[in-house]
């Protein structure tokens, strides 16, 4: 899938973000797949994850939440051009859901991952495609 989350911050290191090796953790913890240096998020704020065809967000119990186009949820589909707001960081859903083929990877995705990271700490996991 082609980065389906796309960061509005111009500030990130990276502004797009491929979900093609779900569930991802977004967070500002150093086990996350996606690290944000933000005093709002929580360790584990969130995690997106693929269930009966399409991507869903659940918080996990954060202490600021998650919201979804402005409104705090607790799990939420996640439809094209849907808004995501973790902290101070808000990720506008890109991709076209009828053309949507994801398949969860799991353990493949820690194993083929490249991790960017910015000055200010904002920590990036990048998939990489196996050769």
């Amino acid at each position: 899938m082609n980065a389906p989350l796309v960061a509005e911050r111009d500030d990130l290191l990276d502004r797009h973000f491929p979900l093609d090796g779900l569930p991802i953790v977004i967070g500002r913890g150093f086990e996350v797949d996606v690290r944000l240096n933000d005093r709002w998020v929580s360790r584990r704020n969130c995690e997106i994850f693929f269930r009966d065809g399409a991507i869903h967000v659940r918080d996990l119990s954060s202490s600021n939440g998650t919201l979804l186009n402005d409104v705090h949820i607790t799990e939420a589909q996640l439809r094209c051009g849907d808004k995501l707001t973790v902290g101070l960081s808000t990720f506008v859903i890109s991709y076209a859901e009828d053309r949507a083929r994801l398949l969860p990877t799991g353990s493949t995705l820690a194993k083929n991952a490249e991790f960017l990271e910015r000055s200010d700490g904002t920590l990036i996991r990048k998939n990489r495609r196996p050769k």
